[in-house]
């Protein structure tokens, strides 16, 4: 007991990680209830759907994904960025007029993706599974990420306010809660559910989050002209985070994407069942990632490079003991976590090792990229992106034709590795410390 109350009394008297403790503890706890409720809705649709139609709801989901970071131009991180340090400022005129910029920008960009996906979607449909159905499911979720669109903004003005727990409360938990409650609905009332049923889900859990995100943001919002110099400003600087922004949802949606061109649908949901186990370890890196970014830019625009040394190798000296025990317990546990999807995706369970590897890289680098970002080493972190979605690429293409799944698998680890690596190198170089306490 006297080690434990000094313990508290020691994280109490460093009042930057009892900032980052205290918030991403509610963060942790709401993103540990959303990866439950993703974990039984997936587990859900792998059962009533089999790998086939798993494959084909996540490679629409992905592909919709994929077009909505393009469409939010890199605006999110920069909206979180500026208006904390606009906050240390007291500007909240100057806030005003970015945030009512950055809104009309994305929700413009996002419509205009969503118009030209429509003129498209059967040549999209074609270049997967060559079905013409398929562009069903492709529609209902491109359409979906408008929701999407304004929910990121209002989430950033959020989390740049310090309400962390209340933009993962529905970011994290609504929205699959939502899709939960439909599946089991349809359950109970014996209807048969196809994979178009679930994409609809996945649609209305977004437009229930955006409405309930829009209410929780309504005293940061308030509206005001849109500024032509926050226009220019937002054009400017969102830049190299849009790059790093899709090389990164790019090089995490490939595999499937590559899967779906190169072999087919099965391979895609047996792929995704492993890959959305192994996502569970990295939580705890998200979770740590929203509660820091606020209390990076505060301590990097302070000079307190000591502080920011100290908050965050212990952030990651912790997440280090967590990626590790959850490689262990993949490696033991994955047969029996992959039959709760149905027994037919046991057979994933190498690719399932594979990516609990590149996962366990991932979270023990700690949080470098978002280090970068928040401390406006945004180019350094686009071309670190850039040069290892070319190579995800070409490792996914390479590999996926001799092992299919386990190839992707195969490519997905190498490349996770080099990203953190530069990115760690070069979180050293220009903060001058090192992410990972013994190095």
């Amino acid at each position: 007991m006297e080690k434990i109350k000094s313990l508290v009394f020691t994280i109490k008297a460093n009042k930057d990680l009892f900032f980052v403790l205290k918030h991403s503890s509610r963060s942790l706890f709401l993103k540990i209830v959303g990866v439950l409720i993703g974990l039984f809705v997936n587990m859900k649709l792998g059962q009533l759907l089999g790998p086939i139609g798993f494959g084909n709801i996540n490679l629409a989901l992905q592909y919709a994904n994929v077009l909505l970071i393009i469409a939010l131009l890199g605006i999110p991180n920069v909206l979180t960025r500026q208006i904390a340090q606009i906050r240390v400022k007291s500007n909240s005129f100057e806030s005003d007029k970015l945030i009512m910029t950055s809104f009309a920008l994305v929700c413009m960009s996002v419509a205009f993706f969503i118009i030209i996906n429509y003129s498209i979607k059967e040549t999209i449909s074609n270049l997967f599974y060559h079905k013409s159905s398929f562009h069903n499911l492709i529609t209902v979720s491109v359409v979906a990420i408008f929701f999407q669109g304004v929910s990121r903004i209002m989430q950033a003005i959020l989390i740049a306010n310090e309400k962390i727990w209340q933009s993962n409360l529905v970011d994290q938990v609504l929205s699959m809660a939502i899709v939960a409650i439909l599946i089991i609905s349809f359950e109970f009332l014996e209807i048969s559910m196809t994979a178009l049923h679930a994409v609809y889900f996945y649609a209305i859990g977004r437009i229930v989050v955006t409405i309930f995100i829009s209410y929780l943001s309504k005293n940061y919002f308030k509206i005001a002209k849109i500024d032509l110099g926050s226009l220019k400003f937002l054009t400017k600087t969102s830049y190299p985070l849009l790059l790093v922004s899709v090389s990164l949802i790019i090089s995490s949606s490939i595999d499937s994407i590559m899967l779906g061109i190169l072999s087919n649908s099965k391979e895609v949901g047996l792929y995704n069942a492993a890959a959305k186990i192994t996502l569970l370890s990295i939580f705890f890196l998200q979770a740590a990632i929203s509660a820091l970014s606020p209390k990076i830019v505060e301590l990097y625009q302070k000079g307190e490079e000591l502080r920011l040394k100290s908050l965050i190798q212990k952030i990651t000296g912790t997440l280090i003991i967590i990626g590790a025990a959850c490689l262990i317990l993949f490696i033991i546990l994955g047969k029996s976590i992959l039959s709760l999807f149905g027994a037919e995706f046991i057979e994933a369970y190498p690719t399932l090792v594979i990516l609990s590897v590149g996962q366990f890289f991932n979270i023990a680098s700690g949080p470098v990229g978002n280090l970068l970002i928040m401390t406006n080493h945004d180019k350094t972190l686009q071309r670190i992106t850039l040069i290892t979605l070319v190579l995800n690429i070409i490792l996914n293409y390479l590999f996926i034709q001799l092992y299919g799944s386990l190839g992707a698998a195969i490519a997905t680890t190498i490349t996770i590795f080099l990203n953190m690596t530069y990115s760690w190198f070069f979180v050293k170089k220009k903060l001058n410390f090192s992410t990972i306490p013994f190095l």
